[in-house]
């Protein structure tokens, strides 16, 4: 198609003209920062689609692929609106090796042991909180049809009490999570042996039906999805004889950039935000719903490209004149970072150490308080570190050899979303929402998530605010703002035939709506 392809280059900063319409980008190429440009170009384009998923390295526990780091936070420092940055989706998934532990994992009904730091003193500590074989075999069992953490299934002992359990383990207890398939659970004394005759009726059904049952939970996934084995051992990971390590995971951003229905941010005209990255996939996101909708919103935001045609071309000269001063500013910088690092002889493994210093803190305070679990102390508490952190991290007396400009550029445009998320947690919080999709929200005024866990008292929905979007913007002075919009209505008119086809045949279908 003549398209030409980048590669080894990062986006630094997307460039805005005429006050809204993004323009381009500044890259950097990755393998060019000895040349006398350092590697830094400018790329101009009459539309830019932004497709580069979910805030990835938010988290210190994340399912995401340690390659994939994210960069909504490039649109935020241009001004896009966001939508919805309270909701994300968590889970079960093993660390070492980062996958969703989801299904057959979890339907042979594995042992959870949890270790202190060094992998001594194991304890199954799922075994306190419930009364019974069937109880505990039932939640271990559901947890692979209702893999997310689910805030609903906390109560009763449902399949998301096993997410709690583990979250209280590795966050609160400091201790290591495993999943062992080479033996049974113990349980409790009280209870007997495990046996068959032991397991919850729903589970043992599937697994008879499936041709599963086997006396160990190894033998049990080589029978209902040997492949499940394989995919860990082609990765170094054998489980049958050793414990998979495991924690609860960001996995998927169900908020994101706010976008009309043609996927375009709604305030900065020529951006496509689409796939993870648009605010699109609602609270209790299905987990396909995602795929669909990024394949949709790519169609869509083509469509709309195409429609605007060639009318809508850049003017390069005079566009070159109004990103300039954004272009210097970033290119100064760059500079500064490398003239200080120069004179201070930093050496690439300080920066790196001083960097992921920084990222460390980062992703620390998003799994505290922007994780499953929520308080409006620790969340008031960590949007204020976020904010400092921001102002005294990356200044222009950072010292960052040549080398490390990508990572740093990056950990920039991160640190400016940390401030986004966390601003709009906490302002959810402020709003008197409650517990919904994948977090739980503790408060003194609620009931205890379990007997035996007084300190997670669950402040209900609040069902209100499902009639509302919650939408971040910057004001004039850099502020962030909060507005609620209501949610769209499903559409109810009625198309007249002759009309619509009269429009599709002539493209006018594909003209942005009139003012």
């Amino acid at each position: 198609m003549g398209i030409p392809l980048l590669d080894h280059r990062d986006v630094v900063k997307l460039l805005l003209a005429d006050t809204d319409r993004v323009v381009g980008a500044l890259v950097l190429d990755k393998l060019d920062t000895d040349s006398p440009s350092m590697g830094f170009s400018v790329v101009l384009a009459d539309h830019v689609v932004l497709g580069t998923g979910g805030p990835a390295a938010f988290y210190a526990a994340s399912v995401y692929p340690r390659v994939h780091v994210g960069s909504i936070g490039l649109a935020m420092e241009i001004g896009a609106e966001a939508v919805n940055l309270t909701e994300s989706q968590f889970g079960l998934a093993s660390t070492k090796f980062r996958w969703n532990l989801s299904g057959s994992y979890q339907q042979v009904l594995p042992r959870y042991v949890s270790t202190d730091a060094q992998g001594n003193d194991p304890v199954e500590f799922l075994v306190p909180y419930f009364s019974s074989w069937h109880e505990l075999t039932r939640a271990v069992f559901l947890k692979g049809y209702q893999w997310p953490f689910d805030a609903a299934k906390v109560p009763d002992n449902g399949s998301s009490l096993i997410d709690l359990l583990v979250y209280h383990e590795t966050r609160i207890q400091g201790r290591r999570v495993f999943l062992d398939y080479r033996s049974n659970m113990t349980g409790d004394a009280s209870w007997g042996p495990f046996g068959k005759d032991q397991v919850d009726s729903t589970a043992l059904e599937y697994l008879e039906a499936s041709g599963a049952w086997d006396s160990s939970p190894i033998g049990r996934l080589h029978l209902l999805n040997p492949s499940a084995i394989g995919m860990y051992r082609s990765n170094g990971i054998d489980l049958a004889s050793e414990l998979l390590e495991v924690d609860v995971c960001a996995q998927h951003n169900n908020g994101g950039l706010y976008a009309d229905i043609w996927w375009e941010s709604t305030n900065r005209r020529r951006l496509y935000p689409i796939g993870e990255v648009n605010g699109s996939h609602g609270v209790s996101r299905p987990g396909g719903s995602a795929l669909n909708s990024g394949q949709v919103g790519a169609i869509r935001a083509a469509t709309r490209i195409a429609g605007y045609g060639q009318a809508d071309a850049l003017d390069v000269g005079q566009v070159l004149a109004e990103v300039a001063p954004a272009v210097s500013g970033m290119l100064g910088l760059s500079h500064r970072w490398v003239s200080n690092a120069e004179q201070a002889r930093t050496t690439p493994r300080q920066s790196k150490a001083q960097l992921d210093a920084i990222l460390h803190a980062m992703q620390q305070r998003m799994s505290k308080a922007g994780g499953p679990i929520r308080s409006a102390v620790v969340v008031g508490r960590s949007y204020a570190e976020a904010k400092e952190q921001a102002a005294s991290a990356l200044t222009t007396d950072s010292a960052v050899p040549k080398v490390l400009l990508s990572k740093a550029l990056r950990l920039r445009h991160m640190l400016i979303a940390q401030q986004w998320y966390l601003y709009a947690v906490a302002r959810y919080l402020e709003n008197g929402g409650g517990s919904r999709g994948s977090y739980l929200v503790v408060d003194a005024s609620g009931e205890p998530a379990h007997t035996a866990l007084a300190e997670y008292r669950i402040k209900p929905e609040k069902t209100g605010l499902r009639n509302v979007v919650q939408v971040i913007a910057a004001g004039e002075d850099g502020e962030l703002l909060e507005r609620l919009d209501e949610c769209r209505p499903v559409p109810a008119e009625s198309f007249w035939f002759e009309r619509v086809w009269s429009d599709y045949q002539s493209g006018a279908y594909l003209q942005p709506p009139k003012p």
